[in-house]
């Protein structure tokens, strides 16, 4: 769907999620943009349970606006490597814009 709204009103959807994003995360949690209408959000050492709390709050703020956000997430275990966390994070991203559908 952003990519319907990025066409028309992009920077404006833009900087609306990623002050979304912005506000959900706590100290040593970072938001990059990553590409087109794709954000990242680097957490070093938190729990999954702190993760699940992240994108709650993320849902929350994205709910105040006109816009919709997927997530997708993925934590580090032994022998993951930035490739099969990107992967795995990005596999859930998309089964959760079925959503929006």
């Amino acid at each position: 769907m952003l990519k319907e709204i990025n066409d028309h009103e992009g920077d404006t959807a833009l900087q609306t999620l990623a002050d979304c994003f912005w506000k959900a995360t706590d100290h040593g949690q970072r938001v990059y943009r990553i590409g087109g209408d794709e954000y990242m959000i680097l957490c070093i050492g938190i729990s999954e349970s702190e993760v699940l709390s992240l994108i709650e709050r993320i849902r929350q703020e994205v709910a105040k606006t006109p816009y919709t956000c997927s997530v997708g997430y993925a934590m580090k275990t032994e022998g993951s490597t930035i490739d099969t966390l990107y992967q795995s994070a990005d596999a859930m991203l998309y089964e959760d814009k079925k959503r929006f559908l």
